[in-house]
Parts: C-alpha cells; structure tokens; sequence
C-alpha cells in the first residue's frame, strides 16, 4: 500500500556562490510545492574580509561589513525570479 506523498512546504539551499548555484536553487523550487519556500544561504567566517583573506582586529570592523554586504548582494542575485509564477517565496 503507497503511503502518502509528501508535502515539502520548506527547502534550505546552502551555496557556494560557484556557477552551479543557480542550478541547484533551480531543483530545490522543482521540489517544493506551491506556496512553499526556499530559503538560500551562504555562510562566511565571521572576521572574513574577501578574497580568502581575514580581519585580525577584533570585533565587527568596516572591511567585514563590506564583505558581508557584498555577499549579501550576490545571494539575492541568486533569487530566481520565476518563483513568483510558481507561487513560491525565495528568501536569501
């Protein structure tokens, strides 16, 4: 006896930034259902300031925030547009 299908009302996307992001996002909107949500993440190191290259100072300092701003930009770019057609929510 099939069991029911499941309902996937939420899927969590972590990405490189690499090329094949948009690829990925692409299948994690395939498999959520209308309604749902994808939600997009990237983690950095919390002292990274770009370019493989880290903030020695301690505490939040502008080259960080500049980072994080930076990257923050490059995961809404990410945010597939064609969701909205799909009746989907994106969130970076």
């Amino acid at each position: 006896r099939m069991r029911a299908i499941p309902r996937v009302r939420r899927v969590l996307v972590a990405t490189d930034l690499s090329r094949h992001s948009q690829r990925v996002i692409a299948y994690a909107c395939g498999v959520v259902r209308s309604g749902g949500v994808v939600r997009i993440v990237h983690v950095t190191h919390p002292r990274a300031i770009g370019g493989g290259a880290f903030e020695t100072a301690l505490g939040r300092t502008d080259r960080h925030l500049r980072h994080a701003r930076a990257v923050g930009r490059r995961l809404e770019a990410l945010r597939p547009g064609i969701a909205q057609e799909f009746a989907l929510e994106t969130e970076a």
